[in-house]
């Protein structure tokens, strides 16, 4: 038997041995969720810098690529997105406000979000919601579209 055996067999080293492998097991675990959560942390920030950027008008490059999208997905339903604010002025945080055609809907979109309400709606999407900016205006589209098609005609 090993030297390792024979002092595991005390009762001594059991009582010390114990403690310390249910420490060790749950701070390796914490160990590795921070160095994983940074890694992804990082990863997000690093995909989100470029879409910060703002333009002339005020508006990140997240708020046009997103509003781009969300007309061509809504567009797909067969109706229209329609902006309903005057992107001219300045605010300390600027958003487009757009209408969906034929419905009570509206949705804002923000310089890293968006939402989409209505008659019982309050759907919110924000960029901690998704990876990629990308990733989040396909969330916010997809939702779009099915607000869109689940409404009928309104006159």
């Amino acid at each position: 038997m090993t030297k390792l055996g024979q002092i595991a067999r005390t009762v001594g080293a059991t009582l010390i041995a114990v403690p310390i492998v249910i420490l060790a097991v749950p701070l390796a675990l914490v160990s590795g969720l921070v160095t994983t959560l940074t890694g992804e942390r990082k990863r997000h920030e690093q995909a989100w810098q470029p879409m910060r950027v703002h333009d002339s008008a005020g508006l990140t490059a997240f708020q046009v690529l997103c509003e781009q999208r969300l007309a061509e997905a809504i567009k797909t339903t067969g109706r229209k997105v329609q902006p309903m604010t005057d992107r001219g002025k300045p605010m300390l945080e600027l958003w487009i406000e757009l209408s969906i055609e034929g419905t009570p809907l509206t949705m804002g979109v923000y310089p890293d979000g968006a939402g989409i309400w209505g008659p019982k709606i309050d759907d919110r999407f924000e960029e901690w919601d998704a990876r990629t900016p990308d990733e989040l205006i396909e969330i916010i589209c997809r939702h779009a579209v099915r607000r869109a098609t689940d409404f009928q005609q309104t006159v």
